[in-house]
């Protein structure tokens, strides 16, 4: 399982197809140029794409069902959403299943998807039942699910052809998922979902070896189908996409970054949600916001962004130097002290330097303690969250990107110092499977795909700067060759533990879902692995 590195591909310098211009503090342009698509075959109308091995038929609802969320919730692009309710189902067809019916035999799998539109904080159960009959074949637990969380589950192909009914099992507020109305004709369109995002059933033949299911991968990333929330999530994607931009031709990320970012523009201005789904439009919604930044900086340094961060930054700044919301977070090495790394080598600004750093030195005192790493120190003096995979992951991927960022020679001692010792208590608690638990050390909270994949990232970038032995790069590898196992036949990535709004419980609880963010994860760590082997 490997991406291949093709020849030797600098990331001193970054393209400009998308562009942040900023003429000055209060005027400026977010343009995009145009990009050309990756083509695919379509047929039924455009209807149906086939991916590799597998394919991908989109659903349709009546047009009289697509509506608005109410205020002040909103859904991301303007995109066509609909509510999935108690009493009334919702009817999804699929006009084109025909045209790839007679290969059912030689499908491994037959499963139904949708995509979440709003996020919510608590469990609704989707239940599906055949148009015809009314009969239930399947129920999904949807919890706590963020925007764009991709939900699948198995069904018979034969239940499809009259159609499904979606329900919620039991009254309350509905679940917003994207949708395309019956007289929509194309899955896609230049700020349309991807088909991903709508309603569909795939079929498909399981990969016969992992770096064929690496390879669909590499296509989802590289494709809307990767959005994530801009924030943190986001920044997780943008910065896969720039890791594997840096050891393949480059090309097809480009086209990926370019596209991701623009969606977030509109008449030169940053128009997102927050994590309540509700419009931050022009402003940062909070600490873990600012990470797109670090994408962003590398190729508009004067961005109109990149000063509304730096705003931020400042505003949220404490008389230590701490940058924090009143609760200091390992998250902020990754999504704090690392874009403000990049902005400072990219504006050549040796104090903002000297601010990414003492970031780092705050997360070290104030998280690592022994060989525990711990995501939150709060403002009552009390830590949560002890040993948390995502909690190692910001922790150790957020310092070694802002080490390998500012320059090795530029790091005090005392940081790589505590970059080492940290990675050395991570690689201790690494499975024999290549993986690490949810919480590492307690193997009953099960293996899980995101914080192994961050936390093997840092451990190959390290390795490559020269800051961990080589024997880290082998354990990087060990993990990507795992993670891959958990890669659907068209490249999403399982395994992955929800979104941290259901508190440790629901960390603990074995709860599993597909995650976009921790695609961006693998994708630093697969690029970092074929950077480093190719040293």
């Amino acid at each position: 399982m490997r991406i291949a590195p093709r020849g030797s591909h600098s990331c001193s310098g970054y393209p400009r197809t998308a562009r942040f211009e900023s003429s000055s503090r209060s005027a400026c342009r977010w343009r995009r140029e145009p990009t050309k698509r990756n083509s695919r075959s379509t047929s039924a109308r455009g209807l149906t794409r086939t991916v590799g091995d597998a394919a991908l038929v989109v659903g349709r609802i009546d047009a009289t069902l697509i509506s608005t969320p109410p205020a002040p919730k909103r859904a991301p692009f303007g995109w066509p959403v609909v509510a999935i309710g108690h009493e009334k189902p919702i009817r999804i067809t699929f006009e084109s299943l025909d045209s790839f019916a007679a290969l059912y035999d030689d499908a491994d799998t037959i499963e139904f998807g949708f995509c979440v539109a709003l996020e919510r904080r608590d469990t609704v159960i989707v239940r599906i039942a055949t148009a015809a009959t009314a009969r239930t074949v399947a129920t999904v637990d949807v919890t706590c699910p963020f925007v764009f969380n991709i939900f699948r589950t198995a069904l018979d192909p034969e239940v499809l052809r009259d159609g499904i009914d979606l329900t919620l099992e039991t009254p309350g507020d509905p679940l917003w998922i994207f949708a395309a109305a019956s007289h929509d004709e194309r899955s896609e369109s230049a700020d349309g979902p991807s088909s991903y995002h709508l309603p569909h059933v795939t079929r498909g033949r399981r990969a016969d070896s992992s770096e064929a299911s690496v390879a669909e991968f590499a296509r989802r990333l590289a494709s809307r189908a990767s959005v994530q929330q801009f924030g943190w999530m986001e920044g997780c994607v943008l910065d896969g996409l720039e890791q594997l931009r840096c050891v393949t031709d480059g090309t097809a990320y480009d086209t990926a970054i370019a596209d991701h970012l623009a969606l977030f523009e509109s008449f030169g201005r940053l128009v997102y949600e927050n994590p309540r789904s509700e419009p931050a439009d022009g402003t940062v919604y909070g600490i873990e916001g600012t990470l797109p930044v670090a994408a962003i900086a590398r190729r508009e340094p004067s961005a109109f962004v990149v000063d509304a961060a730096l705003e931020y930054w400042q505003a949220k700044t404490d008389e230590t130097g701490r940058i924090h919301d009143g609760t200091i977070t390992a998250e902020g090495s990754y999504t704090v002290a690392y874009p403000i790394a990049v902005v400072a080598r990219a504006r050549g600004d040796d104090a903002l330097t000297k601010v990414a750093v003492r970031q780092l030195e705050a997360r070290a005192e104030a998280l690592h303690v022994g060989h525990d790493v711990y995501l939150r120190l709060h403002a009552d003096g009390s830590r949560s969250f002890r040993n948390w995979g995502r909690a190692w992951a910001w922790y150790l991927l957020g310092a070694v990107r802002t080490i390998e960022t500012i320059g090795v020679t530029a790091v005090p001692a005392g940081t790589l110092a505590d970059f080492r010792d940290a990675a050395a208590s991570a690689a201790a608690l690494q499975g024999s499977d290549g993986l690490w638990h949810c919480y590492f050390g307690e193997p009953e909270t099960g293996s899980e795909c995101s914080g192994s994949a961050g936390v093997a990232a840092a451990f190959a970038i390290g390795s490559r700067i020269g800051v961990l032995d080589r024997e880290y790069h082998a354990a990087a590898h060990r993990a990507a060759d795992a993670i891959a196992q958990n890669l659907t036949f068209d490249g999403l990535l399982t395994n992955c533990s929800q979104s941290n709004k259901g508190g440790e419980r629901l960390q603990r609880s074995g709860y599993r879902v597909i995650s976009q963010f921790a695609m961006g994860l693998l994708g630093q760590l697969l690029g970092a692995v074929a950077d480093g082997r190719a040293q």
